[in-house]
């Protein structure tokens, strides 16, 4: 969630450093449904830019599972 500490410390510049899980929950064309839990990271370098640190999309699964 947004309200996470760690993400508002981040954006309050407490931290350089954060990961942000989200799940997409989608339903195929035959009504299965699938849930996948992804992780990106934000990095702050000293000079004050931002990356987001996100491998390929199916690099970044953590979890998939049909409901």
């Amino acid at each position: 969630m947004l309200g996470d500490k760690l993400i508002n410390d981040f954006l309050q510049e407490k931290k350089n450093e954060c990961e942000i899980r989200f799940k997409v929950k989608f339903q195929n064309i035959y009504g299965l449904e699938t849930e996948n839990t992804y992780l990106y990271r934000i990095h702050r370098y000293k000079t004050g830019d931002i990356k987001v640190l996100k491998p390929l999309l199916r690099d970044s699964l953590i979890k998939s599972s049909q409901m």
